[in-house]
């Protein structure tokens, strides 16, 4: 044990050189934000080049404003990560964003959470022993990378590709591979398998085993069963210890006691915000911003900037329609520069419906501050960016920008379960959490959201339409529902028009998902599908229908939606739009027209075959 003395001059040490390193933060008389932040730009990292991922690991200790106990942290144990996603819809990054967390939480390690698409990888070869790189990668289509992962791969697979050393040799690096596929493909997870086999042969050396998460049964209990052996073989070699780190926001939550013009609070929809240099605009998607829409490019739309699509046709191909529903939608792409081919896919962008924006209200106790104007600060840019623009409103976030229509996950119930209203709500989150078979049985079989689950926990009927008086109130922070739960994503369909017969029109042809929760210890009810009941919505209102009500128990509940849009934005007259981008598929018909071909269809996806034919 060192003397005291030691410590002391030790500690002392630290403070000063931190006061050194930060001195033209520290007593520069104009304020600055207190926030933890591993990345950098342009101008605040000299001419540096953007998509550099070594500099930016060093600039981001290098140049920054940091807590104390983080300055400590980083300068006595000096390890990061690079976390690289290939991502088509959105949950690789998640995945990857909660892998930074837990390194975060667990060691209090920092991290560059990148887009490879964004970054050059010469320098993979100058990464330093002391740090590691992760890669989060989905397969995507017939066995392919993502869009954004194309260059990565062809970098990693093409021994002509010569790393900054001027060899084709990633020697000492340590990475660690968690995969994203669906089993019921043929080449299921080969993306992250080759990864691994690209960097095993440049003689890169992984950490722990190699991930596999498959989308057909639970992405989410596979990810909980490896990353667990992961960290402690991280930790290992790394030469780390867990406990270095603690619970800390992701995101700072202020209610915006100024008068904003409310045409300067987002709401879920397309909006212009003048610069002094550029005009640009904050789109549809939830938080995100088009760069394409920085130079007001036209026709340029897909899953960064979606179009607001008129239906001009909808129809009930069902005849009997008293259990359920197949809606047939035309989505009009006259003038907006949207092209597709045979076999590509929609996408729709929903928003969730009235009634689980009204549960979750309820339960976070801001039903009566729905409309309130928020602001939302990231701590930690490089780690946790806001996923939408702000300001907004409460209600806003939960309606048009987190999937809160999702099942809730098992690993959000143990950071939850704290703000119990009471002990058995706590107890009840925690032991959904920790048994692995309990939380099937009831979350997974019952498909409860979290809406759902927290008025399950908290003794509310989930089946009447929730009120602030009959649903008990939980004491959540909103920084952490919006640190926890993913992005609302688009819902993809195989289109069903041919470009040849339909060029300005896309067609939709889908079932409404409805069907009974199959657990026995929650009350019975039904649970809907968010993207085709919000067609089947837009169908209703598009031909003046007026959709039947699901009885449950003594109260009469429909999955309705906002369908006019924030602001009326999707309603012109009687017309109707739906935000909407293309997929391109890899897949595609022989060329030549004699070539023979064998095509089965099964249910609704026989309208598929039949515009291909």
């Amino acid at each position: 044990m060192a003397p005291s003395s030691d410590v002391i001059v030790l500690v002392l040490g630290v403070v000063l050189a931190s006061l050194y390193l930060f001195r033209g933060h520290l007593f520069n008389s104009s304020p600055k934000s207190n926030t933890t932040v591993t990345s950098v730009n342009k101008e605040e990292n000299g001419n540096g080049n953007p998509r550099d991922f070594i500099e930016k690991m060093k600039a981001g200790v290098r140049h920054f404003l940091l807590p104390f106990y983080y300055i400590l942290n980083i300068l006595l144990q000096k390890k990061r990560l690079v976390i690289f996603y290939g991502s088509q819809t959105g949950t690789a990054e998640e995945y990857a964003i909660r892998i930074a967390k837990e390194a975060k939480s667990k060691f209090g390690l920092t991290s560059l959470v990148c887009d490879p698409e964004e970054y050059d990888f010469e320098k993979l070869d100058q990464f330093p022993e002391d740090c590691a790189v992760v890669f989060v990668m989905a397969t995507y289509g017939e066995g392919e990378p993502t869009d954004n992962a194309v260059q990565l791969m062809q970098n990693l697979s093409e021994e002509s590709f010569q790393f900054s050393k001027g060899e084709h040799k990633l020697d000492g690096l340590k990475y660690v591979v968690f995969g994203l596929g669906n089993k019921t493909y043929e080449h299921y997870n080969v993306i992250s398998k080759q990864v691994d086999q690209h960097l095993t042969k440049m003689g890169a050396t992984r950490i722990g085993n190699r991930g596999e998460g498959n989308d057909d049964k639970s992405m989410e209990e596979d990810y909980l069963e490896w990353k667990d052996g992961m960290w402690e073989a991280f930790a290992r070699v790394m030469n780390v210890e867990e406990g270095q780190g603690g619970d800390t926001a992701d995101f700072a939550v202020s209610e915006i006691q100024d008068t904003i013009a409310p045409e300067k609070v987002y709401r879920g929809m397309f909006h212009s915000f003048p610069t002094i240099e550029h005009s640009f605009v904050y789109i549809f998607v939830p938080g995100e911003l088009s760069a394409r829409a920085l130079t007001r490019s036209k026709g340029i739309h897909d899953a960064k900037n979606p179009y607001a699509a008129p239906i001009a046709l909808s129809r009930e191909l069902f005849q009997n329609t008293h259990n359920r529903n197949c809606v047939h939608v035309e989505l009009g792409i006259e003038g907006s520069g949207i092209s597709y081919q045979h076999g590509d896919h929609v996408g729709v962008w929903p928003s969730n419906p009235d009634l689980e924006v009204e549960r979750l209200l309820c339960a976070l106790g801001l039903s009566e501050k729905r409309d309130t104007v928020i602001g939302i600060e990231s701590l930690d840019p490089a780690l946790a960016k806001v996923a939408f623009p702000v300001p907004t409103t409460y209600a806003t976030v939960l309606r048009h920008y987190i999937d809160i229509s999702a099942v809730a996950g098992r690993q959000i119930l143990g950071v939850l379960a704290k703000f119990g209203p009471t002990p058995s709500a706590e107890a009840y989150l925690r032991s959904l959490n920790t048994r692995k078979e309990e939380y099937h049985a009831v979350v997974t079989e019952g498909c409860l959201k979290l809406g759902e689950l927290l008025q399950l926990a908290a003794g509310d009927d989930i089946r009447a339409t929730p009120t602030t008086a009959n649903t008990t109130a939980w004491n959540i922070p909103f920084d952490t529902i919006v640190s926890s739960i993913p992005r609302l994503q688009p819902r993809y369909y195989s289109i069903s028009s041919s470009p040849k017969l339909n060029p300005n029109s896309i067609h939709v042809t889908c079932v409404a998902l409805k069907y009974d929760s199959a657990c026995s210890r929650i009350p019975p009810r039904s649970v809907y599908g968010v993207g085709s009941n919000f067609l089947l919505n837009l169908k209703y209102a598009a031909n003046g229908e007026i959709g039947s009500l699901v009885s449950q128990g003594n109260e009469s509940l429909f999955p309705a939606y906002a369908i006019e849009g924030p602001r009326g934005a999707h309603r012109e007259g009687s017309i109707y739009k739906a935000p909407i981008h293309v997929r391109r598929s890899t897949f595609r018909l022989p060329t030549n027209p004699k070539s023979p071909i064998i095509m089965i269809g099964p249910g609704t996806v026989s309208h598929w075959v039949v515009c291909h034919v």
